[in-house]
């Protein structure tokens, strides 16, 4: 399967091919070569999304930071990703609780969700370009019925927690999609950004 997408000015994204959106809907910042000996605090390899948001963290309690990547700024797995970010990951809440324990699983989806938190409040208000920050929600949906009750179950360990979630089931669905499914949760965090990590450098 071939995932392509189409920006508004024809831009094509064609991951396996190395195409990507970003290219030609942001112009990233460019910096020089090292070509010199440097002092500093901390250097961090490496200016994907990981790296950048540890620069940043870092310098903010005034170390000084040197971030370094042998490709352009943002280059890697990081100029391909979606521009999306929520506080759930590919592992579910419940499987981090059979794998790790309740209180280690909670608070892995905390510190996710705390992320979201400090994006929006501390970091996008101190950029100087506007990132296009958003907060949007996102339909978790069962592909089949079979799947509802694991979908509950994910719901209940995640509301009973406090997180920012809620469940739709296949009445609402029909009501509110086009289209038909069994069941659904709705995370109310998820956060919608221009290559945020291009900024704050």
């Amino acid at each position: 399967m071939k995932l392509i997408n189409y920006s508004k000015n024809g831009a094509c994204m064609d991951l396996k091919a190395g195409k990507v959106f970003w290219k030609y809907t942001l112009e990233a910042r460019k910096y020089p070569m090292l070509e010199e000996d440097l002092s500093c605090d901390v250097c961090i390899v490496g200016s994907g999304s990981s790296g950048a948001h540890c620069a940043y963290f870092l310098a903010e309690t005034g170390l000084n930071v040197v971030l370094i990547d042998k490709r352009d700024i943002s280059e890697g797995s990081t100029v391909a990703y979606t521009g999306l970010l929520q506080f759930s990951n590919d592992k579910t809440l419940t499987s981090l609780i059979h794998s790790f324990g309740e209180e280690a699983g909670t608070r892995h989806v905390q510190l996710c969700l705390d992320a979201i938190r400090t994006l929006e409040k501390d970091v996008v208000p101190s950029l100087k370009e506007n990132p296009d920050f958003k907060i949007r929600k996102s339909l978790y949906y069962a592909s089949n019925p079979m799947h509802v009750s694991k979908l509950k179950e994910e719901y209940r360990n995640l509301k009973t927690r406090n997180f920012p979630v809620e469940y739709y089931t296949e009445k609402e669905i029909n009501r509110k999609f086009s289209f038909p499914k069994a069941g659904a949760l709705v995370q109310i965090m998820m956060l919608k950004s221009i290559l945020i990590n291009m900024h704050i450098y």
